[in-house]
């Protein structure tokens, strides 16, 4: 189950979770849609999870972009702990889950509840800090756990093979695919965001093979076409003749990438669509370090989680000798 936890909350993004565990495993193919349904599977897992849990925790459910089957929140009636319910968005889901929990409070709006639990000051507080951050706070949690530490014993920075540079944090993504819930969580996140940025697009394009894993899933689920370029950096080597094949002439496509830090290999990667006629309509991946709108002029930036925003202290320096300088201080 991917949560948040802070202190003695527990924060569960319903449509996250859900659908990680309705993904049809070995289906050919798998469609991505704004609602998640929750299947009577996922509320068995998810009921187990909560009681589970320690009675002095209190529980968030996050219901943005759910849907279920009428009468299957009435299991929540089993629960004898307070719930707080946040994100009750749509007049349908509302209607819902008052005919399913007669007890539930809502608030004046409607968009919050509490089950077994009154409303005061507090819970409304925390219905308005975390209304729009749960998710967000789950992808900021799986990239910290992706993160390596260069160790100053070991005396070798990473070395950024696509831009040159040393870095004092490796941002290791193969570590994503090793956790089928964190991959499925990331690609999640990766879909709503281009679907609710409304970037018009007929095709995905990858440079790295991180950022092909990626795209393949993101092509199945959004039904579009990918193509891989690979070899994009310094060491650019590209048989021309391939990229001309693939890029269409006049058609719009979304760069993946996996961790961005200075753009170096996005540049590259858009000169060589536009110089095949065709646009880069935005930029979708995992994480940036260095994120600046005249690098990327008019097009769309999308990603789930920014280093320096969340404080993470990643260096880079052009020599080995400098970025020891920075971690020594």
């Amino acid at each position: 189950m991917q949560v948040y936890i802070e202190k003695e909350l527990v924060m569960i993004p319903m449509a996250l979770n859900s659908f990680y565990y309705n993904i049809p495993f070995g289906a050919k193919k798998i469609v991505f849609s704004k609602t998640v349904s929750i299947s009577e599977e996922f509320m068995e897992i998810l009921l187990n999870y909560i009681n589970e849990l320690p009675t002095e925790k209190h529980i968030i459910l996050d219901l943005e972009n759910i849907d279920y089957a009428f009468k299957l929140f009435e299991e929540f009636q089993k629960i004898n702990r307070p719930l707080i319910f946040i994100n009750i968005n749509t007049q349908s889901l509302r209607e819902k889950i008052k005919e399913n929990l007669p007890g539930i409070q809502l608030d004046s709006k409607g968009t919050n509840g509490t089950l077994n639990a009154y409303f005061n000051k507090s819970v409304l507080d925390i219905c308005s800090q975390y209304s729009s951050c749960i998710s967000h706070k789950v992808y900021v949690k799986i990239v910290k756990e992706l993160i390596d530490k260069v160790k100053k014993s070991s005396g070798e920075p990473h070395k950024l093979d696509s831009s040159g540079l040393y870095s004092n944090m490796y941002v290791n993504v193969k570590k994503l695919f090793l956790e089928p819930e964190c991959y499925y969580a990331i690609v999640y996140g990766l879909a709503r965001k281009i679907v609710d940025s409304d970037i018009e697009f007929d095709g995905f394009v990858s440079s790295s093979k991180n950022g092909a894993l990626l795209a393949n899933l993101l092509g199945m689920l959004l039904d579009k076409k990918v193509i891989h370029i690979m070899g994009i950096g310094p060491k650019y080597s590209m048989n021309i003749g391939n990229v001309q094949k693939e890029i269409k002439k006049r058609k719009n496509y979304i760069c993946i990438f996996d961790f961005r830090c200075t753009g170096t290999e996005m540049k590259i990667l858009s000169a060589l669509i536009n110089a095949n006629d065709a646009y880069v309509q935005g930029y979708a991946g995992i994480a940036v370090y260095k994120y600046d709108l005249k690098d990327v002029s008019e097009n769309i930036m999308l990603y789930l989680v920014d280093i320096k925003d969340e404080e993470i202290p990643y260096k880079i320096a052009g020599e080995k000798e400098d970025l020891i300088k920075l971690m020594d201080d």
